[in-house]
C-alpha cells in the first residue's frame, strides 16, 4: 500500500471531502454552510493531508492580528496514532509562522486526552478552563503557545 501524504493548503473545491470527513472523525461538528465558510475565508488557513488523493486529516485556523486560533483539528480513525495530528498542526504553525504569526491558541474538550498529550508534547501550556463548556458537561481547555523563538 502507497503510504505517500502530501500536506496540501484545501479550498471551497474540497469542501465535500473535508465535510465527509469531519462526519466520520469529529460527528459532524460543522455544516456544509460552514464548511463553506471556513474555506472561503481569507482570514482562515486551512490545511490538509491526503493520501491516495483521499483526505485523512485537517486542521484550520483564522489568523487575528498576530495570532492563530485553531478551530479544528481532525484524523480519520484509521489514521489516528500515526503521527499525522502531529503532522498537520506542526505544518498548520510552520505556514502561520510565515506570515508573521506569534502565538497559536486552541481549546480543547478536558476529557480528551490523546489531543491534551500531543498539545503537551508540542510545548503548548493550558492557560484557562471554561468549566462546562460543552454539551455533556466537560470543560474546555485553552491552550497557548509562542510561535517566537
Amino acid at each position: 500500500m502507497n503510504h505517500d501524504h502530501s500536506v496540501i493548503e484545501l479550498r471551497e473545491e474540497h469542501i465535500h471531502q473535508c465535510f465527509n470527513l469531519d462526519k466520520i472523525s469529529l460527528e459532524g461538528f460543522w455544516s456544509k454552510n460552514q464548511w463553506r465558510e471556513e474555506l472561503t475565508n481569507e482570514r482562515n488557513l486551512t490545511i490538509g493531508i491526503v493520501i491516495n488523493n483521499k483526505l485523512i486529516a485537517f486542521a484550520s485556523g483564522s489568523i487575528i492580528s498576530d495570532q492563530l486560533e485553531i478551530n479544528l483539528i481532525a484524523v480519520h480513525p484509521q489514521n489516528r496514532k500515526k503521527g499525522f495530528g502531529k503532522k498537520i498542526l506542526c505544518s498548520l504553525m510552520e505556514r502561520a509562522k510565515c506570515l508573521n504569526v506569534k502565538k497559536v491558541t486552541l481549546e480543547v474538550e478536558s476529557e480528551n486526552i490523546p489531543a491534551k498529550n500531543l498539545y503537551t508534547m508540542l510545548k503548548f501550556k493550558q492557560v484557562g478552563t471554561r468549566k462546562k463548556y460543552y454539551r455533556d458537561g466537560n470543560d474546555a481547555l485553552i491552550y497557548s503557545k509562542s510561535l517566537i523563538s
